[in-house]
């Protein structure tokens, strides 16, 4: 997509910072997070990817809380969800998995605490190789239709496959009054995976992201915890 000259300039510092060879502090990481564009070199419509914004990620890593075990974070982009995973709980393991090779690169350099995989984590090599792999994940997954599936709704299927307690995941608010505590909202995903999984359920939390939308989409977000039934 072609970017305004605001938003080159902001996406070109945020990459000099991102490149700068040491480790960056909270400040500069959320700098790179705030102003990188994933848009300036990939079609971010087309491949339904929007990188959570740095309240929603900040919000989503003291939801998940201090999880021990291994941690993945699911279609990891350039690391926010896990960077911020890091800043609230810093003894934690946490492995990032994309498909984007920059992504994957930058990322490496902005949360170099993280293991980094670059791999389709919906194919079946990836759910063939980490299988009950993780403890538990975080995701901020590709939203829409592509590839034969509705892309948020096969990152819960997957995240159920690939852990053993699910995880906290950002995704479109749907069912349910926006903005309204209840679980309503979390109706289809929860069919869903009911359905696909049993033994699965997916709840809406209380955590409030009335206010965190997607500035190039307009898309609002919950947040949602997939988790075992009787957990």
């Amino acid at each position: 997509m072609k970017l305004t000259r605001r938003q080159t300039k902001d996406h070109t510092e945020a990459l000099n910072l991102a490149n700068c060879g040491r480790k960056l502090t909270l400040d500069e990481r959320r700098h790179v997070w705030e102003n990188f564009h994933p848009g300036a070199s990939n079609n971010i419509g087309a491949l339904g990817q929007f990188f959570t914004p740095w309240q929603g990620a900040w919000e989503c890593a003291v939801l998940h809380g201090d999880n021990e075990g291994h941690i993945i974070d699911l279609c990891a982009g350039i690391g926010v969800l896990a960077g911020n995973l890091f800043e609230h709980n810093p003894d934690c393991r946490i492995t990032c998995v994309d498909i984007v090779p920059e992504f994957i690169d930058l990322g490496k350099k902005i949360v170099p605490e993280a293991e980094w995989i670059l791999m389709d984590c919906y194919g079946p090599e990836f759910l063939a190789r980490y299988q009950k792999a993780f403890s538990s994940g975080i995701s901020n997954p590709p939203y829409g239709k592509g590839n034969g599936c509705v892309k948020e709704l096969r990152a819960i299927e997957v995240l159920s496959d690939i852990t053993e307690l699910g995880g906290t995941m950002v995704l479109p608010a749907k069912g349910g009054k926006y903005g309204q505590w209840d679980n309503e909202c979390a109706k289809p995903y929860d069919d869903h995976i009911k359905k696909t999984r049993p033994g699965w359920t997916v709840q809406r939390t209380s955590c409030d992201l009335t206010d965190i939308s997607f500035k190039e989409t307009g898309i609002k977000v919950q947040m949602y915890e997939l988790m075992p039934e009787n957990y």
